[in-house]
């Protein structure tokens, strides 16, 4: 016996196909591999927005009219060199676990 919510998914793509002659061409001409790829690289563009925060708009602005400005979030160590603000360590943390998510399901998928 399935259970309702997938017998309720198996109808409504049955209705699809056959009474929508709605069937979809294989092989698919976007994989899944690519599709994910796609998904992580404007999740990664979203995560770099919201680090930059509240200049990012004006920025993204700037950059459609030729004009790149950059604004960079760097601090002076001491010793003269520039490090990442605690935001970059954010950034990388949050982004490594979208690119970890998108592995596992490329891996998935690829079985």
């Amino acid at each position: 016996v399935l259970p309702f919510t997938l017998k309720k998914v198996m109808v409504e793509e049955w209705e699809i196909i056959s009474q929508c002659a709605m069937v979809p061409n294989l092989p698919a001409s976007v994989t899944v591999k690519d599709a994910l790829s796609k998904y992580l690289e404007s999740k990664i563009d979203m995560l770099r927005l919201k680090q930059k925060g509240p200049t990012a708009g004006i920025e993204a602005e700037n950059q459609n009219k030729g004009k790149k400005h950059h604004i960079q979030n760097k601090v002076d160590s001491g010793d003269g060199k520039h490090i990442d603000n605690d935001m970059n360590g954010d950034f990388e943390n949050e982004k490594q676990e979208w690119v970890d998510m998108v592995d596992g399901l490329s891996l998935y998928f690829d079985q």
